[in-house]
């Protein structure tokens, strides 16, 4: 005997609907401030990847922290401005996903990556005479090696308990991008 199922193929994204009347001026004020995010990020990471002078593992850290804000700024943005601009803000189930996963895969690497900073900081500090010991440019890489698997790991973890099982109607997400709690 077979029960009635919908199965749920796409989300709808609600976000700032309620208020057309100012789609336009947030569009303009979140490109700007998108722009400046990138260029920011951007300057940071061709300027320590330039000057060989800043190769230490401080500057690494910053170039990763950077590296991993870009990409989580790509993850969430160019979708929530083309939303603004259109009146169809869906999302497939499996985008809706892959968005979850970036999303708190370089929010995890981010938080970790921030971590690693202040333990840095922490051994030139208290430890001046062995950092250079301590911390070489190899164990830098490996700890932001290690941040980036950690923080999707727990991601891939939590996005496939949330999308493991099935949705059902509706299928309205009170949100401008997929979060997840408002999944």
């Amino acid at each position: 005997m077979k029960a009635n199922q919908t199965v749920l193929k796409e989300f709808i994204l609600v976000g700032f609907s309620s208020y057309p009347h100012v789609r336009t001026f947030l569009f303009v004020l979140f490109f700007g401030l998108y722009l400046l995010t990138l260029t920011g990020n951007l300057a940071i990471l061709g300027l320590t990847w330039a000057d060989r002078s800043l190769h230490t593992p401080m500057y690494l850290f910053l170039r990763a922290l950077s590296f991993s804000e870009t990409c989580y700024t790509l993850t969430i943005i160019p979708k929530m401005l083309a939303d603004l601009l259109t009146e169809k803000r869906s999302i497939s189930v499996p985008g809706c996903g892959l968005q979850m996963c970036f999303f708190l895969g370089l929010g995890g690497t981010n938080c970790i990556i921030l971590t690693l900073m202040g333990y840095d900081r922490f051994l030139a500090i208290c430890h001046p005479l062995r950092y250079p010991l301590l911390m070489t440019n190899v164990v830098c890489g490996q700890l932001v090696v290690s941040a980036w698997a950690g923080g999707f790991l727990i991601s891939v973890t939590e996005t496939a308990l949330i999308f493991g099982g099935s949705f059902c109607t509706p299928n309205l997400i009170h949100h401008f991008f997929c979060h997840m709690r408002a999944v």
